[in-house]
């Protein structure tokens, strides 16, 4: 007798389960069963046993199309659902989890049927970063200005007053970049750092949104921007539409200080590559077309600066900061040297040390040159550009005794991780688009690691390469000037920044030599042309070839109160002055051969045009090219020399007067016209070399016959014996005729005497009432007598 078949597992473990378990039958599952009648007896399934007999009753094909249904979502979610709600308590977690799964998926189906079709027509609506990028450059090749980046006044005005709060208060400096590095995009950071230039940047950021790469991004240093008179540059930024842009405020740093600010560009960029400029900078948007980050044959052993000799005009040599380099270069020179804390000298020396020092290997950095067509620098004086800087003797003198100072101390390699500035930090948004720095530590200046001897001897040696290599004095007439060096380092750096001309860089230097006539037309020509080009004149009185002390020119006029021009040919009172030119002594021109001679033992000689009186062919095309050297037309020469006997072509006789009018005589010349007393009722009498005692009697014969018996007269003339002679043969009054036997009190030689009593006769000459002569008086004497007539009626 065989066993009885074993009954199905499944329906076994449920009468088990049944036996030990009654099941209870309520209201609810009678609700239940009602809603789905079928699905526990229709259907086999894991979870819902079926007899076989009921399975048995089903055909082939009956299943076939029972299975296709079961494939559905919608059945297997009715499924599921049933299950859930009449399972056996012992199967309820997994039907809850089969339930949640099913939902899940069907919420990632609707989602996607939505969310793509609607990211598209938003996406049409508004373009994404890189059609913005390349819709301004569109813009820009049509000559079209790129779209306005910047807020409009209305939102700038809710960002203002929006205070925002920050997400992390003082964090660290490696805290910041693991934030900023979570959100790197592309290889390339642009930087910029500035004070109170908002204005500026309102002009260049657009452009340099277009000259990056749209993955690329920008990162500003704003340095203490002080409000209301100007905007912070985070408040700009946080209402307008710049999302690549990173601001980095210090609310109250101190004076600036470039290579501070700079160096915390530096350490929060976090692109391969650092692309530093000024916020004065615009640059084009083909820039990194003709400057590509890699070159064939050097790998990265290169970077890109502005060569400021390659500058096409004087505005555009200020590009000589921006470069383009590698940023782990950059760290291991540890960039700017923090410790110069004045104008000038960072640059380049920041460049000498990246062309040494800037790859582990040791390896050589090539400097490749910015092309200049891909900048430009907004035009703004020496005034603004030094407004922040932290200065004391000018910007060119600052940069001198930086330059000297840097190679008296260690290297700032060696020294920068010990010395740079330290910060904490607040970030104000999530993404570390806005922070707060704040200052822990800071270096000490540069000068203040210096002793005070090596401080004195600094000043000195950088006054005199400043005075040397940016002026272009030569050092044979830097000893013969009537001022101290750093005194007349801080006197022309004023005139530079008083100048109302662009062109501020040329100097006048003039020997003025010939007889007393000739030397007073010479001095008025080159203070006519020092005056009408605002350029500084040093003056020089010529003793020719000889070697004894000569005089100089402030033995006859004061040069520290000469060079006012009169406005008009009216009265003006002396607080109406305005000087235009400023007078500066030279003792003696010492090189006396030309200009190519000279240069060959001075290199200043190379930037000087010379004219010559009787030195050219054709002197009034010299004199053009003269004017235009001081106009900045004419490359490498900057100043010019006159040596001059009598008048500079090109010039009238009002330009003359007026100059000679700013004159101002010395002590001992005003003292001696003084004592000859008035003329103006003389007759002035003016006797030309050559005269003879024939002639003198013939000229008293001659006058007494046209003149009244009570007529007087001055006389004067070219050489001293004749004109004493000539003295007891013409009447005059006893005042004046007692007055022109009196020597000449001061002087320190015969010359400066007899020069001293020259100059004071011929001002007499030009007071007086009427002029007669011997019938060949020289030119120069004339215009000399016109120029003082002019002159007296300019100060009556």
């Amino acid at each position: 007798m065989q066993p009885p078949s074993p009954a199905p597992r499944r329906a076994t473990r449920s009468a088990s389960s049944s036996a030990l378990l009654p099941r209870v039958v309520t209201k609810a599952h009678v609700r239940r069963s009602s809603r789905i009648p079928s699905l526990s007896h229709s259907h086999s399934s894991p979870y819902f046993p079926s007899s076989p007999s009921s399975s048995a009753s089903f055909s082939p094909s009956a299943k076939a199309a029972r299975l296709a249904a079961s494939n559905s979502l919608t059945h297997r979610l009715a499924s599921s659902l049933a299950l859930l709600l009449t399972a056996h308590p012992s199967r309820l977690p997994y039907a809850r989890l089969r339930l949640l799964a099913l939902f899940a998926l069907l919420f990632l189906l609707l989602f996607t049927a939505i969310f793509i079709p609607l990211r598209f027509f938003l996406g049409r609506a508004s373009p994404s970063a890189h059609s913005q990028h390349q819709l301004n450059l569109d813009r820009v090749k049509n000559g079209l200005p790129p779209l306005e980046y910047w807020p409009a006044p209305d939102s700038l005005a809710h960002a203002l007053a929006t205070k925002p709060t920050p997400v992390l208060k003082d964090v660290t400096l490696e805290h910041v970049r693991r934030l900023r590095t979570r959100r790197r995009k592309g290889s390339l950071t642009l930087v910029a750092a500035c004070r109170d230039r908002t204005a500026f940047l309102q002009t260049v950021l657009p452009g340099w949104l277009t000259a990056i790469r749209p993955q690329d991004d920008i990162l500003l240093v704003d340095w203490g921007t002080s409000p209301p008179d100007h905007v912070p540059l985070e408040e700009v930024v946080r209402a307008s539409a710049a999302p690549r842009v990173t601001v980095v405020s210090l609310p109250d740093p101190g004076p600036w200080v470039l290579s501070r600010a700079y160096n915390l560009a530096f350490a929060l960029a976090t692109g391969e590559w650092i692309f530093k400029v000024d916020c004065d900078t615009e640059v084009r948007h083909a820039f990194l077309d003709r400057h590509p980050l890699t070159r064939d044959n050097m790998q990265s052993s290169f970077f890109y600066r502005f060569d400021w000799r390659r500058a096409p005009d004087l505005n555009q040599q200020h590009l000589s900061g921006v470069f383009l380099a590698r940023a782990d270069h950059l760290a291991r020179v540890h960039g700017y040297d923090e410790r110069l804390a004045t104008y000038g000298w960072d640059d380049s020396d920041l460049y000498a040390r990246l062309q040494t020092n800037g790859t582990p290997e040791g390896d050589t950095l090539v400097p490749l040159d910015i092309q200049p067509a891909m900048l430009s620098h907004m035009s703004h004086g020496d005034d603004l550009r030094a407004a922040n800087q932290h200065l004391v003797m000018g910007p060119a003198l600052e940069t001198q005794l930086n330059s000297q100072a840097v190679s008296a101390v260690q290297n700032w390699q060696t020294v920068a991780s010990s010395q740079k500035s330290v910060y904490s930090f607040d970030v104000y948004s999530r993404d570390a688009r806005f922070i707060v720095a704040k200052p822990l530590t800071t270096p000490k200046p540069l000068l203040d690691h210096l002793s005070s001897d090596k401080r004195a001897a600094i000043l000195d040696e950088g006054t005199n390469r400043l005075l040397h290599d940016n002026y272009g004095i030569p050092w044979s007439v830097l000893s013969e000037i009537n001022r101290s060096r750093p005194e007349l380092a801080r006197s022309l750096a004023a005139l530079r920044k008083s100048s109302n001309t662009d062109y501020t860089s040329a100097l006048i230097f003039a020997e003025v030599g010939g007889s007393v006539p000739q030397r007073l037309l010479a001095m008025s020509s080159a203070l006519a042309l020092a005056i009408a080009h605002e350029r500084p004149l040093f003056l020089a009185w010529s003793a020719g070839s000889r070697e004894e002390p000569t005089p100089r020119i402030t033995d006859f006029f004061d040069v520290d109160n000469s060079g006012f021009l009169l406005d008009d040919h009216d009265t003006i009172p002396a607080s109406s002055r305005r000087k235009r030119a400023r007078v500066y002594q030279v003792g003696r021109w010492k090189c006396r051969f030309t200009l190519d001679v000279c240069a060959q033992t001075d290199s200043a000689f190379n930037s000087m045009t010379e004219f010559r009186t009787g030195g050219h062919a054709d002197e009034r095309k010299a004199a053009r090219h003269v004017l235009d050297v001081l106009n900045g037309k004419v490359p490498g020469k900057q100043n010019v020399l006159l040596r001059l006997e009598g008048v500079f072509p090109l010039q009238t006789s009002s330009e003359r007067t007026r100059a000679f009018a700013s004159l101002t005589p010395s002590l001992a010349l005003a003292a001696h016209i003084n004592k000859l007393g008035s003329v103006s009722t003389h007759v002035g009498v003016y006797l030309g070399a050559g005269v003879r005692q024939k002639g003198l009697d013939a000229m008293v014969k001659r006058l007494g016959q046209h003149s009244s018996q009570d007529t007087f007269y001055f006389v004067s003339g070219a050489e001293r014996s004749v004109v004493e002679t000539a003295r007891t043969l013409f009447p005059a009054s006893e005042e004046v005729s007692a007055a022109a036997q009196r020597p000449v009190a001061y002087g320190a030689t015969q010359e400066i005497r007899d020069t001293i009593r020259d100059i004071a006769e011929l001002f007499a000459l030009s007071s007086c009432r009427d002029m007669v002569n011997d019938g060949r008086p020289p030119t120069a004497v004339l215009e000399v007598l016109s120029l003082l007539k002019g002159r007296s009626s300019l100060h009556t």
